[in-house]
């Protein structure tokens, strides 16, 4: 008899712990169905949005705004508030000082970086008027992990990367291939290592002469020109609250997007 009931219990908890992991399948069943269509929504409407963002051209350096400057120059005399022009000045000649210390420091790092036993490759572009040296870092997984942090459902299959030094500046190319809810996407990021920063995205890889243009400035290596173009945040939208927004909305686009 004793067998026979500690058989039934046995049975009975058997039973209710088989219903519960049922139930927790199917609740998240539910919650992974729940995050897909979220990110679906999400994708399509980041699409839409940087459709509108990318139609304008934020200045992309900070000396761009000198124009500005020289207006506030100009109302200052006519208003008497030479203070505002002063200020502004003033602030944008500390932000050029903290870019170009910054750049020298994040070449130097990017120098350090380089893996071990991987040269330094020098090469001419462009009939050999831009000068570019590239290598392999040590850096890559670290830089290319930050864009996918706290993502849910997205699966790195592969990550790629490289330091690519044009005049004087360094930048991190990084390319990873990725399986999402919307199937597998390339996502490639070009960042110069500066604060503040400059940031171009794209849904392919790049070719080096690509880099290389987009970095030079060269004529017709436009970031927003070529094929694949996501969206980029420049050094001036990098001083501003919305340049996280802005990044996320891009990432959500290549990732989940149309």
């Amino acid at each position: 008899m004793s067998c026979r009931r500690s058989s039934s219990q046995v049975g009975r908890l058997a039973a209710v712990r088989s219903g519960i992991s049922a139930t927790s399948s199917q609740m998240v069943g539910l919650v992974g169905s729940a995050v897909t269509r979220l990110q679906k929504q999400l994708g399509g409407a980041a699409t839409d949005t940087l459709r509108l963002v990318n139609q304008f051209n934020p200045p992309p350096t900070i000396e761009s705004l000198n124009p500005l400057v020289a207006v506030g120059g100009l109302t200052g005399q006519l208003t008497g508030r030479r203070h505002l022009h002063n200020h502004l000045k003033n602030g944008l000649g500390t932000v050029r000082l903290a870019r170009n210390v910054s750049s020298g420091l994040g070449t130097g790092l990017a120098r350090l970086s380089r893996a071990k036993g991987q040269p330094t490759i020098q090469r001419s572009f462009f009939r050999e008027r831009v000068q570019a040296r590239q290598w392999q870092t040590r850096l890559t997984t670290a830089v290319n992990a930050r864009d996918l942090m706290l993502l849910p459902g997205v699966t790195v299959k592969a990550s790629y990367g490289q330091m690519i030094e044009v005049g004087g500046q360094s930048w991190h190319a990084g390319l990873m291939l990725v399986q999402t809810a919307q199937g597998e996407r390339a996502m490639t990021h070009l960042q110069r290592l500066s604060i503040p920063a400059a940031h171009v995205y794209f849904d392919r890889a790049l070719k080096d002469q690509e880099i290389v243009g987009i970095i030079a400035g060269e004529r017709g290596y436009e970031a927003r020109h070529l094929r694949g173009f996501a969206g980029e945040v420049t050094e001036v939208e990098s001083l501003l609250p919305f340049s996280r927004l802005k990044q996320s909305l891009i990432k959500a686009h290549l990732l989940w997007g149309r």
